[in-house]
Formats: structure tokens, C-alpha cells, sequence
């Protein structure tokens, strides 16, 4: 779902798909990599449970799985559900059926970090090769040293 767009279907095709993994969480999804998405669809995609001790630690690892998740090709509603994540209300366990209409209105529905999440991807994965690497090749010759990011899957996403 498209949270800028009425949480319609976001529609294209998934050029890019890694779920999460790890102690604590599991992936029920229906997509891969190449998956058309037409408007015709349930919007879930991909459902992530994660669990913990306590409400704190499920809600840590639920961070850590949507940091995680790399789904490109279409908008996704991981920066919405990361704000849910990340508000006091939420965290503290005080929900009702009202309760993203009283605290979610305020949520910016644009997309105004998408360039800034792909710009700080294409940073770290630049740094992590030490500024020299050319599609997870290392590069011998300084003059080779043109980055392409559309050559790795890191954990960004399409947001």
C-alpha cells in the first residue's frame, strides 16, 4: 500500500525483494523478485510478526525486520508503520480502533525521505567498501572507482 496515495496498491513490478530474518521474527508473504503488482490485489503484500519477552523487545525487533526488509520497485508502507512503531502511545500499549485517527493524522503522507534514505544507502554501501568498490567488486585502478548502487541489494528500500 501506498500511504501518500490513500493507501491504494502501489502498482509496478518488485524489482527487488529480501524479507527479514532472524530469532524473533517470520515473514508469511506471497511476493519474490519480478512479482507483478496490479491494482487487483490485496494490498498485504508480505506480513511480518515478530515477537519478544515483551511488548518493548517485539517492538525493537519489529524496527530492526522493516530496517531490514528491501522491497524496491514499488512504494511500500514501512515508513508509516515505523512511525506507528516509534509512537509513545504505541509503544506504551494505549490503543483502541480510534487510535490512528487520533495519532496518526499528523503523519507527513509524502514521501519526503525518500531521497535522503537513498542517498544515505548508496553512502554506506560506498564506505563500507573503503570508497572503492564497483558493484561489490573491489577496484584495483583508482580510475575504475565508479559506484553503481542499482548493483547491490542493501537493506534500503523504495519508500
Amino acid at each position: 500500500e501506498d500511504p501518500a496515495n490513500g493507501f491504494l496498491p502501489s502498482i509496478g513490478e518488485i524489482t527487488t525483494y529480501r524479507p527479514p530474518a532472524g530469532p524473533g521474527v517470520r515473514v508469511d508473504d506471497g511476493i519474490e523478485t519480478g512479482t507483478a503488482v496490479s491494482p487487483y490485489y490485496d494490498p498485504m503484500l508480505a506480513k511480518i510478526i515478530t515477537w519478544g519477552r515483551d511488548r518493548a523487545e517485539a517492538i525493537r525487533k519489529m524496527q530492526r525486520a522493516l530496517h531490514d526488509t528491501v522491497i524496491l520497485g514499488v512504494q511500500t508502507n514501512i515508513p508509516y508503520l515505523l512511525a506507528i512503531l516509534a509512537e509513545p502511545h504505541f509503544q506504551a500499549g494505549q490503543t483502541s480502533t480510534n487510535y490512528l485517527t487520533q495519532h496518526m493524522d499528523t503523519w507527513p503522507l509524502v514521501g519526503t525521505r525518500e531521497d535522503e534514505d537513498w542517498l544515505a544507502a548508496v553512502i554506506f554501501e560506498f564506505l563500507q567498501g573503503g570508497g572503492k568498490r564497483v558493484g561489490g567488486t573491489a577496484v584495483t585502478d583508482e580510475s575504475q572507482a565508479q559506484y553503481d548502487p542499482w548493483n547491490e541489494t542493501v537493506p534500503w528500500r523504495n519508500v
